[in-house]
């Protein structure tokens, strides 16, 4: 099997050198035909799937992140680790030890349309500072019509108005390496251009998986490759790794940055699968390969799904002094459930 994808990935090597410049603005193309070498020579029997299977699969994911926004509800602690790789196979296998750059902990929530997310900075696992000072603390929770965000220790936040789409809050929750990572608008924007006709890469991998992979022209010249790894084997189908390679310019064949997220490990709870520990890995390519680092960090969380949410779970308490921007009435000490903000709450001139 590796001396197969090696076979492939070289015919697209020579495919790019001995058709210069030119050819690399074609490089969705490209990407199109290198899918469909790995393809033949990975899933033989597989390798010219049918239209309606491929366009099926587009509308299972759309309807699966639809069914995501409105009625997913879950809520858990997670930690995150870091650490820095020379390869990127040790980037997405080795693990990653505490170490003194400093510890993330925090703790998410969703319910239907609202959710939560509260993060902690420390240079220590037990979430305390070596110095004896109270850590940097992050608390944000948000519906689709507003957003409440405060900064505790510097005693101050910020309330901000949403449009009120459906799914605008999951701004809140949905950072990289995340388990709202994976439902994204930067990821489906490229699952919704397929399914509106535009071209992309299907190819059958083992154990169920497929490779979808999409390119995008910006208008500076530059370019996106995304290549999404989707789990088939399941009810509904989950995306496990997404892939992005960004390039300086359309003649370029060398990228200028690489972001690996894939989750480690799933867990049922309740007879919903939960992606429970991701990793995520970031490559900017400098000239000399050898010195290329990849920035790896870990989400876990050992509890996530475990219980329900609740309405506590989307209320906030400011404390005396804070200074919340944009919020009328008086700065007090109060305790806020997103839901029970209103218009008469928001102040841009506040």
């Amino acid at each position: 099997m590796e001396v197969k994808y090696a076979c492939a990935v070289a015919c697209f090597r020579v495919i790019i050198r001995s058709t210069g410049g030119y050819a690399m603005k074609k490089c969705r193309c490209l990407v199109f035909v290198f899918l469909g070498l790995f393809a033949c020579f990975a899933a033989p029997q597989a390798a010219f799937p049918d239209d309606s299977e491929k366009d099926a699969l587009l509308e299972k994911l759309l309807q699966a992140r639809e069914n995501w926004i409105q009625n997913a509800s879950f809520c858990g602690h997670y930690t995150v680790r870091s650490g820095s790789f020379t390869s990127e196979e040790d980037a997405m296998t080795v693990g990653i030890p505490g170490s003194g750059r400093g510890h993330e902990y925090g703790f998410i929530a969703k319910l239907n349309g609202k959710c939560r997310r509260q993060r902690g900075f420390s240079e220590r696992e037990d979430n305390t500072d070596p110095a004896g000072a109270e850590p940097v603390y992050f608390d944000t929770v948000a519906n689709d019509r507003f957003c409440l965000h405060l900064e505790r220790r510097a005693d101050r936040g910020v309330l901000q108005k949403f449009s009120g789409e459906p799914g605008e809050s999951l701004a809140v929750i949905c950072v990289s390496g995340s388990p709202a990572s994976f439902f994204s608008p930067y990821v489906y924007r490229f699952i919704e251009s397929a399914a509106e006709g535009s071209d992309f890469g299907y190819a059958p991998l083992e154990d169920g998986r497929v490779l979808l992979a999409f390119a995008e022209d910006e208008q500076d010249h530059s370019q996106a490759v995304e290549k999404i790894t989707v789990r088939t084997d399941l009810d509904r189908p989950a995306i496990e790794q997404i892939r992005q390679t960004f390039y300086a310019a359309e003649s370029d064949s060398v990228p200028t940055m690489e972001i690996i997220t894939k989750v480690l490990e799933w867990k049922e709870r309740g007879g919903v699968l939960f992606p429970t520990r991701i990793r995520t890995a970031t490559c900017s390519y400098k000239p000399v390969p050898e010195e290329n680092v990849w920035e790896t960090e870990e989400w876990v969380s050992d509890d996530i799904g475990e219980r329900p949410p609740q309405e506590d779970d989307f209320t906030v308490r400011t404390e005396r002094g804070d200074f919340i921007l944009h919020l009328k009435g008086p700065q007090k000490e109060r305790t806020i459930h997103i839901d029970e903000l209103t218009e008469e709450d928001y102040d841009p001139s506040v």
